[in-house]
């Protein structure tokens, strides 16, 4: 069973640093007596969202039915308002009443209007059915992880640590670039795993 700890060593040795100890198994527990300790403790949760939001990683996402509008209306374009989840890193795709809407031929987006603005989305509905990438920061969210989103935390964590624990800018451009490409593959691999649907990059899907 892989626990945060583990996640963070293997961000230290891939940079030749020292590994931290296990305390009650969680980076919480850890007393920040060593440098890299500290980097754990920094950044674990931090990059854990980041990388879990940069892609549409399908054990991320979850499901929820809104059906009550907030009482403000917003100011022009949309009929009504609703919170988003308190759990919600970005909001992938929102469905009204009808959750069978059509589809655009190659594209991940359903022909309904949508938009997210601060902690709100707006929707031309009573009831929206929202589909979103949420934070994995729950008792047993670990166990969830697939390998592939491991490794990808791990180098993005790596990044993270390359200048201060190493102060090698050529290694933490290096290791910049092998994330990018990392993320892409990983996320193509873990895209597969959805039936007649391909996921694709937030950058495309994402709306803030």
């Amino acid at each position: 069973m892989t626990t945060e700890i583990d996640i963070c060593n293997k961000t230290i040795l891939r940079l030749g640093g020292n590994m931290v100890s296990t305390v009650s198994g969680l980076v919480v527990d850890l007393t920040p007596d060593s440098l890299e300790a500290k980097l754990c403790l920094l950044n674990y949760a931090l990059v854990r969202d980041i990388v879990t939001e940069d892609r549409v990683w399908s054990f991320a996402l979850s499901k929820v039915v809104l059906d009550t509008p907030d009482i403000i209306k917003p100011v022009f374009g949309f009929d009504n308002r609703f919170p988003k989840p308190t759990d919600a890193l970005n909001i992938w795709r929102v469905h009204y009443d009808n959750f069978n809407s059509p589809w655009v031929a190659g594209m991940s987006e359903v022909l309904e209007d949508w938009r997210v603005e601060g902690a709100f989305i707006l929707a031309n509905a009573g009831i929206i059915n929202v589909e979103y990438v949420r934070r994995m920061d729950q008792v047993g969210d670990i166990d969830l992880f697939t390998s592939q989103f491991i490794d990808s935390f791990s180098l993005r964590l790596a990044v993270e640590f390359a200048i201060p624990l190493t102060e090698n800018e050529k290694l933490f451009a290096s290791l910049a670039g092998e994330y990018e490409k990392r993320k892409t593959d990983a996320y193509a691999i873990n895209g597969s795993q959805a039936k007649h649907e391909s996921f694709r990059s937030t950058e495309l899907t994402r709306v803030r």
